[in-house]
């Protein structure tokens, strides 16, 4: 058919009278379709996996001999051509000129149907909603001014000869009289009042206006809510998200449209760009990696970042909020100011600094004081605890001579026991004279008197002994645990006293 693009092949061609208004024009035409091409991949058999190798035939030889697990395999893989008409004649069909195999297109969808019965909605964007509806709204804006643009706006109704002065009633301004002549009423001259467009058309209006937006899925008051200094910034944000729930669809296929198109044309500077080229726009040697072709890909993760003053605003009100709650300083002003909307903020901020460092300044000193003070008393009770324990050496070594004292005390006591026995013997000669005398029963009751006397005196002699060691064992373990904790915590090493043979105490 005249007039209609022609396909031949994979290929359509536009007729000379096609949307041109000469006839003397050339039509180029760039038509890209899908095929197919022969590829070389590296096949893992352990690991059942292909990759792409995109380094020369040596390269490959030799990463083959050096892997014995890889093996080179010849495989379709889809690619992109490109054909070049000019008018009718065939110019250039070959691979693509860029030098990649993907889709050289990246589309940018907001709305896609592909089930639509009608082509021209199959994709739409975010302005074609909102076309009926501001379609709509002008129609009606149109409409109103007709109406009061289709009657008499001003003038006068009158009488024939009603009016004395009729050259008056067409001028404006001040101090102008309308005389009624004599024979006629005040009600046979009215003024026009212009005729007023009704109410519901301006409400039709504004419903249209917010129609608008309505269909688009922007609500401008969740936006708008974070203006308002009464609202916390948890509900700011709930509000926020409730919009984004609504455009998220689209923000994620924008997102995924860039990204595919930072591919696109990274593939092209890797594919077209030589050393010196890339090394001009980076300002260093390019990596090896870029001349043997082998390129690795990289994620990248994108946070939301403090962009805009409002996003800056809501964090310092966040701050201040979070100060309220702790009921303390949790943030310094010099970090909340900087984030504030205000006039002024540079000189305000260093201002804040300088106090804060001279705070900082005031709170060093006052913890060096109390730091100094601190050691102070503990160094008093370091020397307390130096002289207990020098106390409890000496009453130990005091404790240790006591000892001696009590052996020699002891030795007395044998002594005399010698004596004791010695007056016993005595004691019986003369008792076998006294038996001899005065009987033998008398005899033995003051024998017996004498015997009970010695076993009392040796049981208070245990006694004291074992009370003696026993608190010379106690004086030398309460000796032995203060000079431990005092060497803990003083850092001191003292020796305690040593007694030596002849009972003297060593110095330290």
């Amino acid at each position: 058919m005249a007039g209609t693009p022609q396909r031949y092949g994979s290929f359509y061609f536009l007729p000379e009278n096609y949307n041109m208004a000469r006839n003397d024009l050339l039509v180029l035409s760039y038509v890209w379709y899908k095929w197919k091409r022969k590829k070389k991949r590296l096949y893992s058999k352990t690991r059942d996996q292909f990759f792409d190798f995109a380094g020369g035939q040596e390269q490959l030889d030799m990463l083959l001999y050096q892997i014995p697990d890889m093996e080179e395999v010849e495989v379709e893989i889809p690619t992109w051509k490109l054909a070049v008409v000019l008018n009718d004649q065939l110019v250039f069909q070959g691979d693509n000129p860029l030098g990649f195999d993907d889709c050289p297109f990246v589309p940018v969808f907001w709305n896609y149907e592909p089930h639509n019965n009608y082509y021209d909605l199959r994709v739409r964007g975010l302005v074609r909603t909102m076309r009926d509806s501001n379609y709509l709204l002008n129609r009606r804006i149109i409409i109103n001014h007709d109406i009061s643009e289709s009657t008499i706006q001003s003038g006068w109704m009158r009488k024939s000869g009603a009016v004395a002065n009729e050259d008056n009633m067409k001028k404006t301004g001040q101090g102008w009289d309308v005389i009624i002549n004599e024979g006629y009423e005040l009600t046979d001259c009215q003024k026009i009042q212009p005729t007023p467009v009704p109410e519901s058309n301006f409400a039709l209006a504004d419903q249209l206006k917010e129609l608008i937006k309505g269909v688009s899925g922007v609500d401008l008051e969740n936006w708008a809510a974070q203006e308002d200094k009464q609202i916390s910034s948890l509900t700011a944000m709930i509000k926020q998200a409730a919009n984004l729930t609504v455009l998220q669809k689209y923000f994620d296929q924008w997102d995924q449209s860039l990204k595919t198109l930072g591919e696109r044309l990274l593939q092209v500077i890797q594919n077209n760009w030589n050393g010196p080229k890339v090394q001009l726009m980076l300002g260093e040697e390019p990596s090896p990696f870029f001349f043997s072709r082998v390129f690795s890909k990289c994620q990248c993760l994108v946070e939301e970042g403090l962009l805009t003053p409002t996003q800056r605003n809501v964090q310092a009100q966040q701050m201040l909020e979070i100060n309220q709650i702790f009921g303390r300083e949790v943030f310094p002003p010099s970090l909340v100011i900087k984030d504030m909307n205000m006039a002024g903020k540079q000189e305000a901020l260093e201002f804040l600094q300088e106090q804060e460092q001279q705070q900082s300044v005031a709170q060093q000193h006052q913890q060096q004081v109390a730091s100094a003070f601190e050691e102070a008393r503990l160094k008093e009770l370091y020397a307390k605890a130096a002289n207990e324990i020098a106390a409890a050496r000496e009453r130990a070594s005091r404790s240790d001579s006591n000892v001696g004292l009590f052996e020699e005390r002891l030795a007395e006591v044998q002594k005399n026991e010698a004596l004791s026995i010695q007056a016993k013997m005595d004691a019986i000669a003369k008792m076998v004279e006294v038996i001899a005398k005065f009987g033998e029963v008398e005899t033995m009751l003051a024998q017996n008197k004498i015997e009970n006397y010695d076993y009392r005196e040796e049981i208070e002699a245990d006694i004291e002994k074992n009370e003696a060691r026993q608190k010379s064992a106690a004086n030398k373990f309460v000796a032995e645990l203060l000079g431990g904790v005092g060497a803990q915590n003083m850092g001191l090493s003292m020796a305690a006293p040593e007694i030596n043979e002849e009972g003297e105490n060593d110095q330290f």
